[in-house]
C-alpha cells in the first residue's frame, strides 16, 4: 500500500499549471465572443441614442410650434367651440336693428374640416354702419362667421332693408344635430 503521507510537489504544480491552463483557455472562449457581442450592440445602442435623441429633439421642435401655434389662436379655437344660434343672433342685433328676421337655412353641414350652420338674415336699420357694427360685434363675441355673398342693401319707407346669408362656424356639431342624426 503506498504512503499517504508523502506529497508529491511536482504533481500538484502539474495539476495546478493544468488547472490554470483550463481556465484560462475557457475564459478565453467563452468571454472573448461575449466581449465582441458587447461591443457590437454598445456600437448599435450608440446609434440608436444619438437617432433617438434627433427623433425626441425634432419632436420637441414641433411640439413647441404647436403649442406657440395654439396660444396665438386660442381666440379663435374658443370661438369654434362656442354655440351661435338664432337666439343669440336676435340678441345681438336688438342693439343694431330696428327689425331682424332671423330663419336658419338647411341643415348643418360640413367644410374644411368644420361644421356650419347658415342663417337668413333680413333686417331694416338706418345706416350701413349698424349693420357692419352689427357684424363687428358679432366677431367680439367670440364667433367665427362669413357673410356670404351677395349682401343686399335697399332703400325703404322705413330706412335701409339688407337680406344676408350669415354662415357660423363650428368645431363640432351643436348637441341637438348629434341627438337627431342618431
Amino acid at each position: 500500500m503506498p504512503d499517504n503521507k508523502k506529497f508529491d510537489l511536482t504533481k500538484a504544480i502539474s495539476f495546478l499549471l493544468l488547472f490554470t491552463a483550463i481556465c484560462v483557455l475557457s475564459l478565453t472562449v467563452l468571454l472573448v465572443p461575449a466581449i465582441r457581442d458587447y461591443k457590437k450592440q454598445n456600437g448599435i445602442y450608440k446609434i440608436e441614442y444619438s437617432l433617438y435623441l434627433k427623433a425626441k429633439e425634432r419632436h420637441d421642435e414641433e411640439s413647441n410650434k404647436l403649442k406657440a401655434l395654439k396660444n396665438t389662436n386660442a381666440k379663435i379655437i374658443a370661438a369654434l367651440e362656442k354655440k351661435t344660434d338664432e337666439s343669440t343672433l336676435s340678441a345681438l342685433s336688438r342693439g343694431y336693428f330696428k327689425k331682424t328676421d332671423i330663419a336658419k337655412v338647411g341643415t348643418i353641414d360640413k367644410e374644411g374640416g368644420f361644421f356650419h350652420e347658415d342663417f337668413n338674415i333680413t333686417t331694416s336699420f338706418g345706416a350701413p354702419k349698424e349693420l357692419f357694427g352689427f357684424l363687428k360685434a358679432l366677431s367680439e363675441e367670440n364667433a367665427i362667421v362669413k357673410v356670404k355673398t351677395p349682401l343686399v342693401m335697399a332703400q325703404m319707407q322705413e330706412g335701409l332693408v339688407s337680406n344676408f346669408i350669415l354662415r357660423v362656424y363650428y368645431m363640432n356639431p351643436p348637441k341637438e344635430s348629434k341627438k337627431s342624426s342618431h
